[in-house]
């Protein structure tokens, strides 16, 4: 256990561990979920964790910049600012913890009225866990399509900087 924990990043820890524990004691206190031990709490809020970034970066990002209507810089500009400016890497996961914990209240936020509306409409559970497993797996397969891109461009950007 403790090599796992040496192994943990701050950016891991802050972007994806504590707002998935935050959730997971939201829905242990919330919903009455029944307490797990310690080694189950880490993997989970983790797994939750990590989802709620997913989540904030797909979603909750997009909104973001679109209410603030800051447009960013194109991406191979960012590689090669971040090579010059190390601050940019420590600001970028600073954002993106931010937008992980928006992630978490507005998901928290839909969980009670889901709640809600799965009591009032009287919804099986059943079909509730179909829902979140089709959500679950459109958001895990934007992501990879995103980071499939990230990594294509970092590749060319890579192979335009070495001509």
């Amino acid at each position: 256990m403790e090599k796992i924990i040496e192994k943990v990043s701050s950016y891991n820890l802050f972007t994806n561990i504590i707002p998935g524990y935050i959730m997971l004691m939201f829905n242990m206190y919330w919903f009455n979920f029944p307490v797990l031990n310690i080694g189950e709490q880490i993997i989970l809020a983790y797994f939750i964790g990590l989802t709620l970034n997913r989540l904030g970066s797909i979603l909750i990002g997009n909104i973001l910049l679109k209410i603030t209507k800051e447009k960013g810089e194109p991406y191979d500009k960012y590689i090669l600012a971040a090579d010059n400016d190390k601050k940019i890497n420590l600001l970028l996961q600073e954002r993106n913890t931010y937008r992980t914990f928006c992630a978490l209240f507005v998901t928290c936020i839909i969980e009670v009225l889901l709640s809600i509306t799965v009591e009032m409409f009287n919804i099986s559970n059943n079909i509730l866990f179909l829902l979140i497993f089709i959500a679950m797996t459109i958001i895990y397969a934007i992501s990879y399509c995103k980071y499939n891109k990230y990594i294509a461009d970092r590749v060319r950007i890579y192979n335009k900087k070495s001509k």
